[in-house]
């Protein structure tokens, strides 16, 4: 599913407040990309940390994004993790009528069920 930069819905801020306090009952923590990264790093993620806000989670890249306007962000439906699924970024060159690869990284939110395929070149 093709995710673009946006504020967190309400339904992501709820699904990312129930994972990140999973562990910490009645706790409330609030959803912020330094937690859920923290947790992320916890559990063996490498990365700088560096988020991008999407209407339905977070995508932490595996290497910073100079400029996120210009990349789509695909989220991988069908790989999912209980926090989120795996995603990459891809910049789409208009002249060439393809997308190309720009690294990997790590969906934390609501992954939606629908499917929609990309060919990358």
């Amino acid at each position: 599913m093709r995710r673009f930069p946006g504020a967190l819905t309400e339904d992501a801020e709820q699904f990312i407040g129930n994972w990140l306090n999973s562990d910490r009952a009645g706790e409330g923590v609030p959803p912020s990309a330094s937690s859920i990264f923290a947790r992320l790093k916890g559990g063996g993620l490498q990365g700088h940390g560096a988020a991008i806000e999407l209407g339905a989670g977070y995508f932490f890249p595996e290497h910073d994004i100079a400029d996120p306007s210009a990349f789509a962000i695909f989220v991988a439906s069908g790989v999912r993790w209980v926090h989120g699924a795996a995603g990459l970024f891809l910049r789409y060159v208009a002249n060439a009528q393809r997308y190309e690869f720009g690294g990997v990284g790590v969906f934390v939110g609501v992954v939606p069920k629908s499917v929609e395929s990309i060919d990358i070149q």
